[in-house]
């Protein structure tokens, strides 16, 4: 049997996803997205009296409040008033916590699973740039993996199908190519790792050949493995720092 229910409620309050499916919804979310990214920047929460002025801005924004019955905004008779029950409601609800300091300064605060909620509600809201590749297919960016390469997804008639894609910057324009491709993203991000460590091993051998050859062709009389031997060491850990970044800047996938 699921625990999810038990596990969430314990969490959050029961009425946390009210302001979610009250007729104010868009208020309530344009009004969290606000006083977040403005939290954001302060290490030490938001003013009361600040937050309540951006409260106002949002709310003299949303025309739909006129019509709304059964809410207490509705008996609100000022602006002020009304950014004072909606700062309330969210308080009560457990989206925002506040805290009164001993110089009467009142200080409010972002639950952390409110954030996280919030998170999510954007990313549904903003799914990300379209890339289109040169065989024409249209992916979703996900995540950047390098400067260069991007975790990216579509739809398709069997599911999600997941992609890394490849930008490669030309005087010509950019190159876009699929590198690796599947329907676990798990399975498509090792295979793309495992790819990526032959590439590159196969190119530290050819390099470190070259090394070779030069030194050899420069100082023919002498036993220089000391020094092949030091570049091989510097190239192995500059290609395991490859590979460490590219880890994680995958967001915790595991690979």
């Amino acid at each position: 049997m699921s625990a999810l229910a038990a596990n969430l409620f314990r969490e959050v309050r029961a009425d946390f996803f009210r302001v979610l499916a009250s007729p104010l919804a868009g208020l309530y979310v344009d009004v969290l997205d606000v006083l977040e990214h403005e939290a954001v920047q302060r290490n030490h929460g938001l003013d009361r009296g600040e937050a309540l002025a951006l409260v106002e801005q949002v709310v003299e924004l949303h025309g739909e409040i006129a019509g709304v019955t059964g809410e207490a905004i509705a008996l609100a008779a000022t602006l002020r008033d009304k950014a004072r029950v909606v700062l309330e409601t969210l308080r009560n609800t457990g989206w925002l916590l506040e805290e009164e300091r001993s110089d009467w300064q009142r200080l409010i605060y972002f639950d952390p699973n409110g954030v996280l909620l919030l998170q999510t509600l954007r990313k549904i809201a903003f799914p990300g740039r379209v890339i289109q590749t040169d065989d024409g297919t249209e992916w979703r960016h996900d995540l950047d993996l390098s400067k260069i390469t991007s975790v990216c997804h579509r739809r398709t008639a069997a599911g999600l199908e997941f992609a890394v894609v490849e930008c490669l910057p030309l005087k010509s324009g950019e190159l876009k190519s699929v590198l690796n491709s599947g329907h676990n993203v798990r399975e498509m991000l090792q295979t793309f790792m495992r790819d990526q460590r032959q590439v590159l091993n196969l190119w530290k051998d050819d390099v470190k050949a070259q090394v070779r050859e030069h030194l050899d062709e420069k100082y023919p009389h002498q036993d220089m493995g000391i020094v092949v031997e030091s570049f091989e060491i510097k190239m192995a850990r500059a290609i395991s720092e490859t590979r460490a970044v590219t880890q994680s800047q995958s967001h915790g996938i595991r690979v």
